[in-house]
Parts: structure tokens; C-alpha cells; sequence
């Protein structure tokens, strides 16, 4: 199974989980960090970040797609759904009333593609409904809101270090590409150059660092994502394609860091 090539972090590990339930005959949809007290939203409020969290950062079935067969990918994506489908059923119960149609658009691209495995849903709209909940879980639980913008090809205005706890990232796009910034955390006491963990390979990459979220956007828009961090090393990193200007463009091209874009931050 070949790997998408146009978006990376949880969306390309779901679109990866969903053309591999396309395989599996008759398999269909079936009908959150620690809180450690330091933000004062109200429980509701806490259930609706918890919700959208899980989902955001949902890393996809535990699955070796270059040697695993149907047979395995099948098996292996039959427990992924019954693990999936209850996160979206949790955002959606705990989605406030002025987001609750955006969180049905949300979830609905999602059933969507766990049905036919078309990633195509991934589109304008999803994106707009995935900004308007994310705004409204920075506004109940985020303890700072970090704002920065990607040009091609860079970040700029990502501060040196980052409040601890959720926080809301908001990533303004100045360049002519779609771009995005991977958020990962190092591994306790690694220090190897962010431009070579930004090369590696997922396998090569999971041994030194995990994925925190993700903010995708287009050119002369701003994307959003609510993260959960904990003390420690992060680094933001594009791997979309040189040249890519539409969020539906089909191109291939040298990655985003490739050209040096990625950042760095702490988090005491």
C-alpha cells in the first residue's frame, strides 16, 4: 500500500487507516491528554477538549503497511473501528450547541471515508468545520495561544519556549503553498538536528520523537490545533510538497523541510 504523499501526522495515518478498511470486504464504520487542573474551564467545557483531542491526535491502527497482508490489515483495522467510532461519538455528544453542526461535518468527513475509503472529504469544508471546533476548544481550556506564521519555506514567530498544559497553536499562512507544522515531542535526551529527524522515515522517526498534533493550512488562511504539552523538546515540521498551492493538488515534489522548514521550542 503506498503511502499518501500530500499530508502527513494524524490526517496521513487516518487516510492510510481508511484505504486499508477499503480492502476489507463488508468492514464499515460501525453505528485526550491529562488534565492536570491547570485551566478553569467548566466540565463541560473539559469533556468537549477532552473529546476533540482524542480525535485530533488519533495515530491510526498499529500496522505495518509495507509488509502486513490483507489478511492482517483487515484484522487490524476491524479493532482500529471499534476503538475510532467511540471517540467520534464522544465529540460529538460533548460538542457545545454553536459548533455542534461544524462537529457533524467533522465527524461526518471522517464516517465518510471509513466507508469508501475516498480521502477526498478531506476538504475545504472539513477544514473549515475542524477550525471552527478548534477555536472553540482553545476558547474553554487553553492556557496560552501561541501565534505564528509559515512563509515558503519557514516559521516564523515560534517563541523559544511554550506555556505546559493545553494550548492553542494558530498558524497564519503568508507563503503560496499549502503548508503545515507537524508538532512532535523528543524522546526524553535526544539531540539529533530537527533537519535530519524531518528526513527519516516514520520507523526511523518513532524511536525519537511522538506526535502531538497537527495544523494544516492554506495559502492567505490561518489553521488552528489545540495541543496537550507536557515539559520537554518539541520541533514543527512541513512535509508537504514543494509547488503544492491547492489543498486538493496531487504533487510531486521535494518535502517542505527540505528546504529547511521546521522550528523549534521547550516547554519547561
Amino acid at each position: 500500500m503506498s503511502q499518501p504523499s500530500t499530508r502527513s501526522g494524524a490526517r496521513t495515518r487516518l487516510i492510510r487507516s481508511t484505504l486499508a478498511l477499503s480492502l476489507v470486504p463488508g468492514l464499515a464504520l460501525a453505528g485526550c491528554g491529562d488534565d492536570d487542573g491547570e485551566t478553569a474551564s467548566a466540565p463541560e467545557g473539559q469533556a468537549f477538549c477532552d473529546a476533540y483531542l482524542a480525535v485530533a491526535t488519533d495515530q491510526g491502527p498499529d500496522v505495518d503497511w509495507e509488509s502486513a497482508t490483507d489478511e492482517e490489515i483487515g484484522e487490524a483495522m476491524a479493532a482500529y473501528a471499534t476503538v475510532f467510532e467511540p471517540k467520534l461519538d464522544a465529540l460529538t455528544q460533548a460538542a457545545p450547541t454553536e459548533v455542534a453542526d461544524a462537529v457533524h461535518t467533522y465527524t461526518g468527513t471522517y464516517e465518510e471515508i471509513l466507508e469508501t475509503g475516498d480521502d477526498s472529504a478531506f476538504d475545504a469544508d472539513h477544514l473549515d468545520a475542524e477550525k471552527a471546533i478548534v477555536d472553540a476548544a482553545i476558547e474553554s481550556c487553553a492556557v496560552d495561544v501561541v501565534h505564528a506564521t509559515a512563509v515558503d519555506y519557514g516559521y516564523e514567530g515560534v517563541p523559544d519556549e511554550v506555556a505546559k498544559g493545553r494550548v492553542g497553536f494558530r498558524l497564519a499562512n503568508e507563503g503560496a503553498d499549502v503548508h503545515e507544522a507537524v508538532i512532535l515531542r523528543r524522546v526524553d535526551g535526544d539531540t539529533t538536528a530537527a533537519l535530519d529527524i524531518a528526513a527519516m522515515s516514520d520507523e526511523e522517526q518513532a524511536e525519537l520523537v511522538e506526535f502531538v498534533g497537527v495544523a494544516f493550512v492554506a495559502p492567505g488562511s490561518e489553521g488552528a490545533v489545540l495541543l496537550d504539552l507536557g515539559p520537554g523538546q518539541y520541533i514543527l515540521i512541513c512535509n508537504l510538497p514543494i509547488g503544492m498551492t491547492e489543498l486538493d493538488a496531487e504533487v510531486d515534489g521535494a518535502p517542505h523541510h527540505s528546504m529547511g522548514m521546521v522550528a523549534e521550542f521547550s516547554v519547561a
